[in-house]
């Protein structure tokens, strides 16, 4: 089995699979069959046992919280690993796995945990779109230069998340080094996108300026479109979101989605209205990602604001 089976498909039908217990669990508790649970997380097993051992990578709330109770039913049972091939054995440990999540998802404190973590993302959405207003406020002509970076068709079966964190790392960290940037980028929006339709990757770049001083922004926009191309060996690809024609009539149709997209702040204000655990097949959202990998950074790049 790939990674990418993993983070792509697997990753998406064990969230849901969580949230869906967890409804039963708390809100219909009558209609609660933990037998066909059962059945369900035995027969998947397979698909998301991958995931209980990825050090490297964090979650979100849903499995985050398998995980947890995952490796507290090994301690239980005094295992160390859970054997493949000890059929009865993985029947039992799947019940106290059911039993353990049945638990924490009745428990006030889970709900108090939904609570505390959509209003921390709802706080550093408030601070991210704080700063921004805080270094425009005086700006009344702003040039908002705009790049999607994904990957060539035939390596996006090859691209994991972790590779994808690699090229931002290094393309944040090559972009940084352009005076253009360094001295008169007003704001730096980045945000990273599971595009669910075509298991591929998008990253999408606002860089703001004052548009009175930086009126035409072409030559910048090679240069970081060959960033691209360099940090990911030739195998990026940029996409063309300046095309005279409309979004609907674009081969890479996909980015109709970008349209609404329109500045940073609406885009972080959407962000705070759309649901922070959505585990809808088409959420866009990274369902696993590398630690301290964020989805998305907000922030203004230099110290004078002119």
């Amino acid at each position: 089995m790939s990674f990418y089976q993993v983070e792509h498909q697997h990753a998406t039908r064990l969230e849901q699979n969580l949230q869906k217990f967890y409804q039963q669990a708390r809100f219909e508790k009558s209609a609660l069959d933990m037998q066909y649970w059962h059945e369900v997380f035995l027969d998947t097993l397979p698909d998301w046992k991958p995931l209980m051992h990825y050090k490297e990578l964090e979650f979100d709330l849903w499995i985050s919280i398998l995980a947890y109770c995952y490796h507290a039913t090994l301690c239980d049972l005094k295992l160390v690993y859970l054997p493949s091939e000890e059929v009865e054995q993985i029947k039992v440990f799947i019940a106290l796995l059911l039993e353990k999540l049945r638990v924490v998802y009745t428990s006030v404190q889970f709900l108090e945990t939904i609570k505390a973590d959509n209003e921390a993302h709802a706080k550093r959405i408030r601070k991210c779109v704080e700063q921004y207003d805080a270094i425009t406020i005086h700006q009344h002509h702003l040039n908002t230069l705009k790049c999607y970076f994904t990957y060539q068709a035939d390596q996006i079966p090859l691209v994991s998340i972790f590779d994808v964190a690699q090229h931002v790392s290094l393309f944040e960290k090559r972009i940084q080094n352009s005076a253009l940037i360094q001295n008169g980028c007003l704001f730096l929006y980045r945000k990273v996108l599971r595009i669910p339709e075509t298991n591929q990757y998008v990253c999408a770049y606002f860089l703001t300026f004052n548009g009175n001083v930086l009126k035409q922004t072409e030559m910048l926009c090679q240069q970081l479109n060959q960033e691209w191309l360099t940090v990911t060996h030739g195998n990026g690809l940029v996409l063309d979101s300046n095309s005279d024609l409309p979004w609907e009539e674009r081969d890479d149709s996909f980015l109709a989605m970008f349209e609404e997209m329109e500045d940073v702040r609406d885009d972080l204000e959407g962000m705070r209205r759309n649901e922070f655990y959505s585990v809808d097949d088409k959420a866009t959202r990274l369902r696993v990602r590398p630690r301290k990998f964020q989805q998305f950074l907000a922030k203004p790049v230099k110290g004078f604001n002119f």
